[in-house]
């Protein structure tokens, strides 16, 4: 489809990047992790000054757009550039903690580089137990033009991490609830950052993501919700093979 979850978020993603207005292509891709992997993948999909490359989407009523080649995109003014700290979560482990100045060294999973973190005294009784385990930091990030974490400071929240699966008995669409026989159980990983979490359900094909582990829920919902208007809904002629054998397992763990 075009619309909601198809190709139009697609392509006003492009559309920011080709304008070069980075503050747009902020909008478009809030997530600090992932514009600068968004840039590449533009630059992998822009058709080159020897091609012409167009796309051809929806159901009804079909749309096509040519794609700008890559020539002429202003990567470079595109690129994340950001002076500000930023409320956040880093998910890591605690490497050192320096009890007398009030410090600890932080990991970022994923990541070979400690950083020296000033932390709030009423969390040091958790430092040490939780010393080799993987934690969640509330703190504030400067993150390079890369995306990756530049500086951290002022850690004031720190707990283990637990990724917890998410039961779903329910959801809605179009104003309609919609219930399952049997609740499903999302799985909830990291992914190769180990930053940002994923919410995997395979027997529908579902993956989506979330940066904080308490938004994942509401993720999985509006998912499963535009899942079954767009595939659930649709008719067998409508839908390649493998949407086909989503919409039948859909349809069967729904009692309607």
């Amino acid at each position: 489809p075009w619309e909601d979850q198809g190709f139009s978020r697609v392509f006003r993603v492009i559309d920011c990047a080709t304008s070069g207005d980075a503050e747009k292509f902020a909008e478009a891709v809030p997530s600090k992790l992932a514009r600068l992997r968004v840039i590449e993948g533009l630059k992998k999909v822009s058709p080159q000054p020897s091609e012409k490359i167009t796309v051809t989407a929806g159901l009804k009523g079909e749309k096509t757009t040519e794609l700008k080649q890559a020539t002429v995109i202003p990567f470079d003014q595109i690129r994340p550039v950001d002076d500000d700290f930023f409320d956040t979560e880093v998910i890591g482990k605690i490497a050192l903690v320096d009890f007398e100045s009030k410090k600890l060294q932080l990991r970022p999973n994923g990541s070979t580089r400690r950083f020296p973190v000033q932390y709030d005294p009423e969390i040091e009784d958790r430092l040490m137990e939780t010393r080799y385990k993987l934690m969640t930091v509330k703190c504030k990030v400067k993150y390079n033009v890369n995306g990756d974490i530049a500086e951290i400071i002022d850690a004031d929240g720190i707990e283990e991490l637990e990724l917890r699966p998410v039961e779903i008995d329910s959801f809605s669409s179009d104003g309609v609830e919609h219930v399952f026989k049997h609740p499903i159980t999302v799985n909830v990983e990291l992914d190769e950052t180990g930053q940002v979490y994923l919410g995997v359900f395979e027997p529908l094909d579902l993956c989506v993501y979330a940066e904080y582990q308490g938004e994942m829920r509401q993720e999985i919902l509006d998912d499963l919700a535009w899942r079954w208007s767009t595939i659930a809904m649709a008719s067998e002629d409508e839908l390649a093979s493998d949407a086909i054998a989503v919409r039948n397992a859909f349809l069967d763990m729904v009692d309607e």
